[in-house]
Parts: C-alpha cells; sequence; structure tokens
C-alpha cells in the first residue's frame, strides 16, 4: 500500500510504503529515500488536511503510523497527524507550533511506543508546548483501538490526561515503591523529565506527587534532581578536526558557529544571521542541531551562560559544542567588525550551499538528458529557478 506525503502546503514530496503481508520478510514500512525536497524529520503524515482542524481544535494529536491517521479522519477525529519515525525531531515541533501550542501523544500502547512518548517529550517542553497524552485501552495502537470500540477511542481522546501523570503512572507499575531501589530507579527516570518544565509552579506540582508516590520528602527529591541537572560529562579530549579531509562547506560551517558560541552574546549574533540562512542545507548534523539548540534556548532565555546552554544541550552534541567553543578564531578590532565577520561567512555559506543544490540539479538533468526524459528534465529546471534567483539576490552573478 503507498502512501504520498505531502508537505504542510499539500505538495507531494515522497512517498512511504506499506507491506501487507504480515508474513513479509522485508521491513513493514519503506520511504522514499532523503532527498532535498523530503527529509522525514521535518514532515508530518497528514498535516495538508488537519492543520485546520488542529488550529480550531488548538491541540494536534501525535500518531506514529499512516493507517492511524486515516482511522481517526473516518471517525471523525481530524485533528491528527503521523510523525515519520519513532519519535518527534525539533523541526517537527517547530513546525507544529505554528498552529496549536497543545499537543497530545496517542502513540502505540507497548514499551516502545512509552520509549516514543519519553523522546518526545524533551523536545515539546523545548518549544514550551502543553503536552498530555491519550492511554488507549490494552495497551492497543490507535488503528486497533478505533476497530475494537470506535466509541472508547472517542472518550480517550477526550479525556487525555497531563503527559508526566501517564509516566509517573508507567515507573509506579514498573517499580516497587517500597523498596529503596525501586524509588531510586522511579526518581532516576522520573526527575530528568520535571528538569524539563519552565514553569515552576507546575514543576512543584509534579514534585510533590512524585514524592507522596515513592515516600520520599520533596526537599530531598529537589536536591536530587538539581544533582543530575549539574551532572555534566566533559570529554576531556577535544576533537581536532582534520581540515584536508573536510570540504570548505563544513570547514566555514564549524567556523561560523564557533563565532556564534565564543561571541560575548550569542543572542545578538543570532538575531543578525538567522533569516540569512533559514533554509540553508547544513552540511554537518551536528552542527545544524547546536544552532538549532541556540534559537530554542534564547527562546525561553535571555542571558547566555555556556554551563546553562550545556545543561539544556543534548548529550550527543556537547563534543561538537566544545570543538566550536575552544576552537581558534582571529582576534578583531571591535564588536562591530567581529558581527561583519559573521554576517559575511553566513552569506557566503548560504551561497556555497546553494551552488551545491544547483550541481546536484544539473548533474541529474544532464542524467535525464542522455535518457532523453524531457518530462523529468522540465521537472529539474523548475527546481533550479528559484535555486538561480536566490543567488541573484545574494549579489552572485
Amino acid at each position: 500500500m503507498i502512501f504520498p506525503l505531502h508537505d504542510h502546503r499539500g505538495n507531494i514530496i515522497g512517498f512511504s510504503g506499506r507491506i501487507m503481508d504480515a508474513n513479509a520478510k522485508t521491513a513493514k514500512y519503506i520511504n522514499t529515500r532523503e532527498t532535498l525536497v523530503y527529509h522525514k524529520g521535518s514532515v508530518f503524515f497528514g498535516l495538508d488536511s488537519s492543520k485546520e482542524a488542529i488550529k480550531k481544535n488548538n491541540k494536534a494529536i501525535i500518531m506514529e503510523g499512516e493507517l492511524d491517521v486515516i482511522a481517526a479522519f473516518q471517525e471523525g477525529v481530524t485533528n491528527t497527524v503521523a510523525i515519520k519515525g519513532t519519535a518527534l525531531t525539533e523541526e517537527q515541533v517547530n513546525l507544529l507550533s505554528r498552529f496549536t501550542t497543545n499537543i497530545a501523544l496517542c502513540l502505540d500502547g507497548d514499551s516502545a511506543g512509552q520509549e516514543a512518548m519519553k523522546r518526545s517529550l524533551a523536545v515539546i517542553e523545548k518549544k514550551g508546548l502543553t503536552t498530555t497524552a491519550i492511554v488507549l485501552p490494552n495497551g492497543k495502537d490507535p488503528d486497533e483501538a478505533i476497530k475494537t470500540d470506535p466509541v472508547i477511542f472517542k472518550k480517550a481522546v477526550e479525556h487525555d490526561i497531563p503527559v508526566y501523570d501517564v509516566l509517573l503512572d508507567i515507573l509506579v507499575k514498573k517499580y516497587s515503591v517500597n523498596t529503596a531501589q525501586g524509588k531510586k530507579n522511579i526518581g532516576d527516570e522520573f526527575l530528568p523529565f520535571l528538569s524539563y518544565i519552565s514553569n515552576e509552579i507546575i514543576k512543584e506540582h509534579y514534585l510533590r506527587l512524585l514524592s507522596k508516590s515513592i515516600d520520599v520528602s520533596p526537599e530531598v527529591l529537589l536536591k536530587e534532581m538539581e544533582r543530575l541537572q549539574k551532572k555534566e560529562i566533559i570529554t576531556q579530549e577535544v576533537f581536532v578536526p582534520k581540515y584536508q579531509e573536510r570540504s570548505r562547506e563544513e570547514v566555514m560551517e564549524e567556523y561560523l558557529v564557533s563565532l556564534v558560541v565564543q561571541y560575548q552574546n550569542p543572542h545578538v549574533l543570532l538575531a543578525e544571521i538567522k533569516n540569512m540562512i533559514t533554509d540553508y542545507p547544513w552540511i554537518t548534523p551536528s552542527l545544524q542541531k547546536i544552532f538549532t539548540n541556540l534559537d530554542l534556548f534564547f527562546a525561553r532565555e535571555t542571558l547566555f551562560s555556556t554551563k546553562a546552554f550545556l545543561a539544556f544541550l543534548p548529550q550527543e552534541l556537547v563534543q561538537s559544542f566544545d570543538a566550536c567553543y575552544l576552537l581558534s578564531i582571529p582576534a578583531f578590532q571591535n564588536n562591530e567588525a567581529y558581527i561583519q565577520e559573521v554576517k559575511k561567512v553566513a552569506n557566503d555559506l548560504y551561497v556555497l550551499g546553494l551552488k551545491r543544490q544547483m550541481k546536484h540539479i544539473t548533474e541529474q538533468i544532464h542524467q535525464y538528458e542522455k535518457e532523453s526524459n524531457e518530462e523529468k528534465m522540465m521537472d529539474l529546471q523548475q527546481q533550479l529557478t528559484p535555486l538561480l534567483e536566490k543567488l541573484v539576490k545574494r549579489g552572485v552573478k
């Protein structure tokens, strides 16, 4: 079964295929490979059809698969979308935040679905959205729950539960609340999620709820949460890149991020160049994520400190951040010279990215020219035109 994948504007950008034979040896789902147009982590299935209902209800219900969304639509629950992976990404959350401030996770009820809920929560909280969970009976997935009893499914949708209540309930059932080790396990898994919460009232509410659940004082739990927040693993050996093995673009990406994070107030530089490289196709994913996390960080904070940002930054990005923070950069005469250098690098990098995309498309055009495929050539020419226009706007002839 083939599902067309649309962006939120309705343009088809890829396809997803689902094997219907339960005994098939191949993967259950096969997606279009990553292209300049289709990035699995930045789109949803169904958003083009559900965005108006999401706006109207001020809530987006997130499911795992295409069939879940289709089944929900058939029952009149139309503010639903499906993720194309095992958890939400920052790009997807940023996209949804254009339409709503409330997210309801309606994922599969198995252990994999619970883990996806946990991974998604950190990303949603960074954006400051309110998160609930829709708990389906008997651990079923939405499609199966709807087929079994659509009325019960709709009641579950109407009575979604704050996600932290659901998480705590899962952990209390998983571990014993009567043993020291069980209490420790619950605290170790639940407290990191509370650290994501920016609202102090909500945070204290769940600290007290956890305290009551495992019979440990709120003061002790607060100390433990602070200890977990301060726990930073700093890599002693800083990665020294081998510039001769990297492209000019990759080197410039690192230089740009290094200039930003080493500036006395990165927020100022971010404001200067954010629009200059909005749709730049980064080559180094970790540097793009650092850049994105800086933007998310300043959406919540006004002052910058490396300690606060490291606590905010996902652990897997710390090594890349260290490399940028310690990279040797030129000494500038004044702040104005520093800012001009950052803007120049951002512009040059964007131009290189445009040229890379154009080169890729041109190579494809030459290939289809050999095959005399006029239709494909015309499609690619249409993709080339807006890139050329952007290049001209940047002063490149």
